[in-house]
């Protein structure tokens, strides 16, 4: 089964076609000595066409499929050990681990599945994602943005989302307040489908805030996931909150590993 985005391809050769075609015609049009010899050679030019995209429609079905399917392949070498849940749509999963590591490896693995792009809402821009410019992702900086009103509310950023392969650290959208962070979910929710999103550096979050008001954005963003059929990875440092805490996040996972 050809997707849509294929269907787009194919309709925008048709139509890169068509325009060459044009192109062509107005070159003869120079050269033509009546209106009905360039009607006659126009004609012929878009008939030619015609029967080319004809020709090649199956041809160009056969090539959309097997990409796609060479994707889908490509996606089921899961990259985490077998005993790592596999996320079904709305489902969520934390990682406990030091470092960032399986769990950015599965949300690889669940942007290149899904044909998406991932949404990284990260500590490590630079370690974990546009040194290795592999994923297919846009990127928030969790840090300050460097500039506070009088009351020390940071200075209102941008809702826009550098893409990794092209970013610098300097470029990316920084910010550390959980208001602007759901603006921004928002927002890339609406344009994703399904939206795939992971979270690394809660910890920051809480230093910067009180871990009250981070338990209540995980909760609201496991929401948005359920509604919208997408998938939510978080990588926290078992660590880094105190026990009670570490029990209360737990369980807004639909996995814990």
């Amino acid at each position: 089964m050809v997707d849509e985005k294929s269907k787009e391809l194919l309709v925008r050769i048709y139509k890169m076609g068509y325009i060459e075609a044009l192109h062509e015609a107005g070159r003869y049009a120079r050269q033509a000595r009546t209106m009905t010899e360039f009607l006659l050679y126009l004609n012929s030019k878009f008939s030619v066409l015609d029967d080319e995209i004809d020709k090649r429609q199956d041809e160009i079905f056969a090539i959309a499929e097997k990409i796609e399917k060479e994707i889908l392949e490509k996606a089921r070498e899961r990259p985490v050990p077998a005993e790592v849940p596999e996320l079904q749509h709305g489902e969520t999963i934390l990682f406990c681990e030091e470092k960032p590591s399986m769990s950015v490896e599965y949300f690889d693995y669940l942007v290149k599945k899904n044909v998406v792009k991932g949404l990284c809402l990260t500590r490590r821009p630079k370690e974990l994602f546009i040194d290795k410019k592999s994923l297919d992702i846009l990127v928030v900086w969790l840090a300050s943005s460097g500039d506070a009103d009088e009351e020390g509310h940071e200075e209102q950023l941008p809702m826009g989302l550098a893409v990794v392969a092209d970013a610098h650290p300097d470029s990316i959208p920084k910010t550390q307040d959980i208001r602007k962070l759901t603006d921004i979910i928002g927002n890339y929710i609406q344009q994703n489908k399904p939206p795939v999103i992971f979270l690394e550096g809660i910890n920051y979050l809480t230093v910067q805030t009180d871990f009250s008001k981070v338990l209540k954005f995980i909760q609201w963003l496991g929401e948005q996931i359920v509604r919208n059929d997408g998938f939510f990875v978080l990588s926290v440092h078992p660590d880094a909150l105190q026990k009670v805490e570490f029990e209360k996040l737990k369980d807004e996972f639909t996995y814990v590993f």
